[in-house]
């Protein structure tokens, strides 16, 4: 039972990770550094994003493994990030990881299903 819930929770987020709501929001928050390629969970757990760095032509793949999600959608804690890159791998540990980040109001109805996802 344990999986059938894993794998639709796996699901719900995968189609909240690539609703208009959210892809507006990361793409307004990212859109002086980054195009945004792709957007969904991992393989290996977590949420996947490829992106592409302005004024590069190479992809970059950027896994948040682990976060913090306030239980009224306030913020957002990425605790665990990594990227294929060793400059944006340690961009991300040096300014992002551990830092909270407010989620803008149209994400705040998924915090819900988020929190369930980082807690499972």
């Amino acid at each position: 039972m344990q999986g059938v819930f894993s794998f639709a929770l796996r699901a719900g987020v995968d189609k909240i990770l690539k609703s208009g709501a959210v892809m507006d929001a990361l793409r307004r928050r990212t859109k002086r550094y980054a195009q945004i390629v792709d957007l969904g969970c991992a393989p290996e757990g977590g949420i996947e994003v490829v992106v592409r760095l302005l004024g590069f032509s190479e992809e970059v793949r950027v896994v948040l493994s682990r976060a913090e999600v306030e239980e009224n959608g306030a913020w957002i804690r990425p605790t665990a990030l990594s990227a294929d890159r060793e400059g944006v791998d340690a961009l991300l540990k040096d300014f992002v990881q551990g830092k909270r980040f407010t989620l803008p109001e149209a994400a705040k109805p998924f915090a819900g299903p988020l929190r369930k996802f980082f807690s499972s």
